[in-house]
């Protein structure tokens, strides 16, 4: 497996050996970086592997359900029902590839289960949302020269049924997301590589698959990203001064925030009310401590902010209606979205080959 991540100007390749098992590693790293690396990787055995692939062994397809998430849900014997069928139609679509209906050099693990995105209690009134997880395990040589299951190195992708806030992963703001008071988070409209068969493939790995007219996601508002941040930063301000007796506190120096929220503030309420609604721009949190948040769309590396549109879904429907699938393919990206050899990468190889020709429009199908 290949794995590669930017951190500076060097590069680095690493081979992995763990009972005749390798993952391939490239990294760039800084020069300060180089040694940390060393001695990171100082308990691995640098070997090239001996072993032996097996590209031709047909390996097998397998599915399961669990029902270990149905009681958070509070489903009813019709719901559980009509999920269980929902989940092994979308599975049927995916094991009608060719590369999983008769796998070779890989079996084919799938599982699926109810998500839970939501707070306690709350999925008893949510729309009913799914994943469906499918591993790649492939085989290598195992001690006594005979094919076995690789323990590591495999690759897997996931495909989720109604669940609108996967399409922020790896497009948050930053690290702990940006939310409203609804739960609903910010984020950076995520950026199309290309279309496979009509349908969006986007930077992240992700695939939307959805039927109606209405979009996925919605522009967040100039207001709407200024008031969060301004939330944000008084909370951080508060926090500072929270364990302080009041009498050090108020010998505190102010904290360098407070201004910021002074200047958005006031830039918040010199806007017109056109400027208020206007779709939100952002670069980064660095360029934040810089000037003010929002940038002009003509900006170099500006991006739009959204948030999932809240009227999406269709509320006539039953709750567990799969009104929209999105596919998150988590190897794809590493590999610059173009596909490896199976020597170079065995299970991403054919998670390449599902990717381009797994049936979109059977899939859409299965839609409400």
């Amino acid at each position: 497996m290949t794995l590669f991540s930017e951190f500076g100007n060097y590069s680095l390749e690493v081979r992995i050996m763990t009972n005749k098992i390798v993952e391939r590693r490239s990294f760039k790293l800084a020069a300060k970086a180089v040694w940390v690396a060393i001695l990171f990787l100082a308990g691995f055995q640098l070997l090239a592997y001996d072993g032996a692939l097996y590209p031709d062994l047909l390996g097998k397809w397998s599915y399961k359900l669990s029902t270990f998430n149905f009681g958070s849900y509070g489903l009813t014997a019709a719901e559980k029902d009509a999920f269980a069928k929902d989940m092994q139609e979308l599975a049927a679509v995916f094991h009608e590839t060719p590369v999983l209906s008769s796998p070779k050099g890989i079996d084919a693990d799938a599982s699926a289960d109810l998500d839970l995105p939501c707070a306690k209690d709350s999925c008893k009134q949510s729309r009913v949302k799914g994943k469906l997880g499918i591993s790649l395990v492939f085989f290598c040589e195992s001690k006594d020269g005979k094919p076995m299951r690789a323990q590591s190195g495999n690759a897997s992708f996931t495909v989720f049924t109604n669940l609108q806030e996967v399409l922020a992963s790896k497009n948050s703001l930053w690290y702990n997301g940006m939310r409203d008071e609804q739960g609903n988070e910010i984020f950076f409209e995520p950026k199309k590589v290309k279309d496979v068969d009509g349908f969006p493939l986007y930077e992240n790995g992700m695939m939307v698959i959805a039927k109606n007219n209405k979009p996925v996601w919605v522009p967040a508002t100039v207001e709407q990203f200024l008031k969060l941040i301004i939330r944000d930063l008084k909370a951080e301000v508060e926090k500072s001064y929270k364990n302080l007796p009041p009498e050090m506190a108020a010998q505190q120096p102010e904290n360098p925030l407070s201004a910021m929220v002074k200047n958005m503030e006031a830039e918040l309420a010199g806007l017109s009310p056109e400027k208020r609604k206007a779709p939100a721009y952002f670069i980064s949190q660095q360029r934040m401590m810089l000037g003010p948040p929002i940038v002009d769309k003509s900006e170099p590396d500006a991006r739009p902010l959204v948030m999932v549109n809240p009227d999406y879904f269709d509320k006539s429907l039953p709750r567990t209606a799969v009104q929209l699938i999105v596919i998150s393919w988590s190897d794809i990206p590493n590999y610059g979205f173009v596909a490896p050899s199976f020597q170079e990468a065995p299970p991403e190889s054919r998670e390449f080959e599902v990717l381009n020709t797994l049936d979109y429009k059977k899939l859409a199908g299965l839609l409400k």
